[in-house]
């Protein structure tokens, strides 16, 4: 058992710096094919700005995760994994079918029924208490409140998710800010922060036991 955690605590140093530099480079790397693509018309001048925020948004995760870094839960943990599958594997998750304004919505659906679903599991989600009381923001805003506070992500990963919900108010507002390369990377971006809920959600179970 001794020698697991020390093995453990190598990979753990060993691999977020790894972490890290691919993140760095990957978002360093964007910019240029972004103003390529631009120039060649592929991408429309609001879709360039949106993949620019959803890389700040990447880069948060990335320092969120390596802020929360930390052993993975076991067999009894597939079910919450299982329920992120699901809610990002179905059939409307498709540009050609849905529209690229669409599949942003549906992300981001998705990505809120990962958060209710954890929240459920560890009893931090919304009551009828709160929902009552006097400028009541939303669940997903006190659920995600609770999810920072009790440390099951960290506070750039929280921040990260906030940005993740203006960048879809806009989409919601004028659909012509999104075309269909943002909008993957907008459903790629809003599957890291699932993600990263759910390992939030295994680590808080692991110290609980």
């Amino acid at each position: 058992m001794d020698v697991a955690r020390v093995v453990l605590e190598y990979v753990k140093v060993l691999i977020w710096p790894a972490v890290v530099l691919v993140g760095i480079l990957l978002i360093k790397r964007q910019l240029p094919s972004l103003l390529s693509r631009f120039r060649a018309g592929e991408v429309s001048a609001a879709g360039m700005q949106m993949r620019i925020e959803l890389a700040e948004v990447t880069a948060q995760v990335v320092s969120g995760e390596i802020e929360r870094s930390g052993p993975d839960s076991k067999q009894a943990e597939l079910e919450v994994r299982a329920k992120f599958n699901e809610f990002f594997t179905q059939g409307r998750f498709n540009t050609r079918r849905s529209g690229p304004a669409n599949l942003v919505i549906f992300s981001f659906m998705a990505f809120l029924q990962t958060v209710a679903t954890v929240a459920a599991r560890l009893g931090l989600n919304t009551t009828d208490e709160e929902r009552a009381k006097p400028g009541f923001r939303g669940t997903h805003e006190v659920e995600l409140a609770k999810l920072v506070k009790s440390e099951v992500i960290g506070p750039n990963v929280g921040r990260a998710m906030e940005r993740l919900g203006q960048i879809y108010g806009k989409v919601v507002e004028d659909s012509s800010v999104v075309d269909e390369i943002s909008a993957l990377e907008f459903r790629q971006t809003a599957m890291a922060l699932g993600e990263a809920v759910v390992m939030g959600s295994l680590r808080t179970s692991t110290k609980a036991e």
